[in-house]
C-alpha cells in the first residue's frame, strides 16, 4: 500500500470510530417534526360532575394552582387533582412477585405502580433496577361534559378484595387478576391487571360502564406519563438513547428532543406499540385485540443540569382511544416495562424488537449484522461459557480464524506491491512528464506482475461493516450490561477503571493501552514501508485515545483481534519465505533464467545485452 492508500484507510476507521461523539456535534441525532406549541396556562375551576356511589363528592374536587415542577406532568394544560380521600376508604396494597418481576402498587392514585423492580438487572447505586417513580407510569384520562381533564391517577379506587395481599407467580401458578374500579356518574370505570410469572409485561383492561354520556369527543386517552427514571450511573450516555419510538401501520419512527426543548408530535395511523425508551430499558404501550387506536400524540422535554451539566428528557406519549357506544365495552392494553432484549421483544408479536440497534443511521446501516450473527452467537456461546469476558475472547478467535483467508490475501497483495516498488519507481522516473503515459504503462505492470492493486486496502474494507457492528453490539446491547470479566473489569459496558482512591486523567483503565500496544505490534509487522513508518505509531497512539472511553469488553475483543493479527502475520510471512526456499521455487527461477539464455533460431543462445544495450563489433582489419 502507499501512503494514499494508508491515509485512506485511517480516514476511513476514524470516521467509523468517531461516529457517535461527531453525530452530536453536527446535529445529526434524529430530530423530531416542530410544531406550533400552544402554552396555556389556564386556571380550570372544580367538576360539577359528582363521583356517585364512592364517598367523595363535589367538595371534595380541588384545582392545583400550584406552578409545575420538572417532576411533574410537561403537559401544558393544567392538571385537575382530588383532595385527600375521606379516612372510610382504606387503602389496600398489592405485591405481585415473579421469577423476574416485582410489582407492587394500591388502589390510591389509580392503582399506579409504586415499584416495577426487575430481579435481574442491578442498579448502579445498589438493588435492582425499578422502572416505577413517584411521577411516571400508565393512565387514563379523558373530559368531562363540562371540558375538565379527569385523571385515573386522581382516583382513589375501590376492590372487592379489601385485604390487598403478596402472590407469587410460578409456571403452576402462572396468572394472576386482580380488579379496581371507581364509581363515575351513574356508572363506574372498571381497571383490571392480569399478570403473567414469565413476562415483563401486565394486561391492563379497561371497562367503561355507563360512562360513554358523560365523556365528551367520544373517546378517552390511555398514555404513558413521564418516560423512566434515571437507572444508569452515567447520566449523559443515558440520555442519549433516550426518545420515544413507535409502530403505526408497521411503519417505526422515532421522537426526540433536544435539551431546553419543548416539542410535541401527532402521529396518525393504526398504532401498533408506542414506547419511552433509554439505553437499555423500555416502556410500551401495546394496544390489545379489538382495542384501535388511531392516533397517537407524544411531547417531550429536554431538562439541562446546570450544576452537573447534565441532560434529561421527558416524554409522554397519549394514544386515543374511541368510544363504544355501548352500556359496557372493554379496550385491552399490554403494559410492558423491562429490557431492551430483542429476543424478550420479538415474543410479543409485535414488532417492538425494531427498538434494538435502532437508533441511529449507522446502527441500522449494519443492524442485519448485529441481530442475526453477533448477538445469536453471543448468546449460543454464552450457553455453556457463563462469562462473557471469556465469550468475547472466543468469538474474536473465531471471527480471526474465518477473516483468514482476508487477512492473508492482504498481505500477501501487500507484499508483492512492495516488491513491485523498484519498478515503480523506474518507470515514475522514466514517464515523469508523461502522466498518462505512467498510469498506462503502471497498469500493464500490475497486469504482467498479475498485482491488484487495492488487495491490500479490499480485505480490510470487507471487514469494516463487522467492525461497526461489533462497536454498536458492544455499546448499547444489555447482554454485556453489569456483566464483569475479572479483577478490575466489573461492567463489560462501562470503561474498565481500577480502584483507585484518586481520579486522575488517562489513570484507571488498562484495556485501551493494552489494545494500543497490540496494535502497535500488528502494524510493527503489517507496514514495511520506510515512507510509512510515521504510521507505525501514530494510529496506535490516536486509537488509545479514542478507546480510552469506550467499554471494556469493547476493548477485550481489539485487543485479541489485534494480537491474533499479528500472530498470522509472523506465521505468513514465514510461510512465505519457506516457499520461497523450496525445490519447486528454485527450479522457477532456473526456469526464469534459462528464459533469459533462450536460444535464437539460428541455433546461438541470446547474449546478454552490455550496459549500453549494444553488442560490440569485432574490429575488422
Amino acid at each position: 500500500m502507499d501512503q494514499k492508500q494508508i491515509i485512506g484507510i485511517f480516514i476511513i476507521v476514524g470516521i467509523f470510530l468517531l461516529m457517535p461523539t461527531y453525530m452530536e456535534w453536527l446535529g445529526l441525532a434524529p430530530q423530531p417534526q416542530e410544531e406550533p406549541q400552544e402554552q396555556t396556562q389556564q386556571q380550570e375551576q372544580p367538576t360539577e360532575e359528582i363521583l356517585q356511589g364512592s364517598t367523595l363528592s363535589s367538595s371534595d374536587l380541588t384545582v392545583d394552582d400550584a406552578k409545575p415542577t420538572e417532576a411533574d406532568s410537561i403537559t401544558q394544560a393544567a392538571v385537575q387533582t382530588l383532595a385527600p380521600v375521606e379516612e372510610t376508604i382504606a387503602s389496600v396494597s398489592y405485591t405481585v412477585a415473579t421469577p423476574i418481576l416485582r410489582a407492587e402498587f394500591s388502589n390510591v392514585e389509580g392503582g399506579r405502580f409504586s415499584k416495577w423492580e426487575l430481579k435481574k438487572y442491578d442498579y448502579f447505586a445498589g438493588g435492582s433496577v425499578d422502572l416505577a417513580s413517584e411521577n411516571n407510569g400508565f393512565d387514563i384520562e379523558f373530559s368531562d361534559k363540562n371540558g375538565k381533564r379527569i385523571q385515573l391517577k386522581n382516583f382513589t379506587m375501590q376492590t372487592a378484595d379489601t385485604l390487598g395481599g403478596k402472590f407469587e407467580l410460578s409456571e403452576s401458578n402462572p396468572v394472576k387478576e386482580i380488579e379496581l374500579y371507581a364509581p363515575y356518574g351513574s356508572g363506574r370505570i372498571v381497571k383490571t391487571y392480569r399478570f403473567h410469572y414469565d413476562r415483563y409485561a401486565v394486561d391492563i383492561l379497561i371497562r367503561m360502564e355507563n360512562v360513554q354520556g358523560q365523556i365528551v369527543n367520544r373517546y378517552y386517552s390511555a398514555l404513558w406519563e413521564n418516560g423512566l427514571p434515571r437507572i444508569e450511573e452515567n447520566i449523559a450516555d443515558e440520555a442519549l438513547y433516550s426518545m420515544v419510538m413507535l409502530s403505526t401501520g408497521g411503519s417505526t419512527d422515532d421522537f426526540y428532543v433536544d435539551a431546553d426543548e419543548d416539542n410535541k408530535q401527532t402521529f396518525t395511523g393504526s398504532l401498533d406499540w408506542a414506547a419511552v425508551r433509554n439505553k437499555y430499558f423500555t416502556a410500551a404501550i401495546l394496544p390489545g385485540k379489538g382495542t384501535e387506536i388511531e392516533n397517537l400524540l407524544v411531547e417531550g422535554q429536554g431538562i439541562m443540569d446546570r450544576e452537573e451539566n447534565d441532560l434529561g428528557r421527558l416524554y409522554n406519549t397519549i394514544a386515543e382511544v374511541p368510544l363504544v357506544q355501548n352500556s359496557a365495552h372493554t379496550d385491552t392494553f399490554t403494559v410492558y416495562a423491562g429490557p431492551l432484549d430483542y429476543s424478550i421483544l420479538s415474543e410479543y408479536g409485535s414488532t417492538m424488537q425494531d427498538m434494538v440497534l435502532n437508533t441511529g443511521w449507522y446502527e441500522r446501516a449494519f443492524r442485519w449484522i448485529s441481530i442475526y450473527m453477533i448477538l445469536p452467537a453471543f448468546k449460543f456461546l454464552n450457553g455453556f461459557i457463563p462469562n462473557y469476558g471469556l465469550v468475547i475472547i472466543i468469538f474474536s478467535v473465531v471471527v480471526k480464524l474465518l477473516l483468514y483467508p482476508l487477512t492473508k490475501k492482504s498481505y500477501e497483495s501487500t507484499a508483492r506491491m512492495t516488491d513491485l516498488r523498484p519498478k515503480m519507481q523506474e518507470l515514475q522516473e522514466k514517464y515523469k512528464n508523461e502522466p498518462q503515459r505512467l498510469q498506462k504503462e503502471t497498469m500493464n505492470l500490475y497486469r504482467e506482475e498479475g498485482v491488484n492493486p487495492l488487495g491490500g486496502c479490499l480485505p480490510m474494507l470487507l471487514q469494516m461493516p463487522l467492525l461497526v457492528a461489533l462497536f454498536t453490539v458492544f455499546r448499547s446491547t444489555i447482554q454485556l450490561r453489569g456483566e464483569p470479566f475479572l479483577a478490575w473489569i466489573t461492567d463489560l459496558s462501562l470503561p474498565d477503571q481500577l480502584p483507585l482512591p484518586f481520579e486522575l486523567p488517562f489513570i484507571g483503565a488498562i484495556l485501551p493501552f493494552f489494545m494500543g500496544i497490540t496494535m502497535l505490534f500488528q502494524s510493527m509487522a503489517t507496514v514495511t514501508d520506510p515512507k510509512q513508518k510515521a504510521f507505525v505509531y501514530m494510529m496506535p497512539v490516536m486509537l488509545t485515545f479514542f478507546f480510552y472511553t469506550f467499554p471494556s469488553g469493547l476493548n477485550l475483543y481489539y485487543s485479541v483481534f489485534n494480537l491474533l493479527t499479528w500472530l498470522q502475520t509472523r506465521m505468513i510471512k514465514k510461510n512465505m519465505k519457506a516457499s520461497s526456499a523450496t525445490p519447486a521455487a528454485a527450479a522457477a527461477a532456473s526456469k526464469a533464467n534459462t528464459a533469459v539464455n533462450k536460444p535464437t533460431r539460428s541455433g546461438a543462445a541470446s547474449l546478454p545485452k552490455s550496459p549500453k544495450g549494444k553488442r560490440k563489433k569485432k574490429k575488422q582489419r
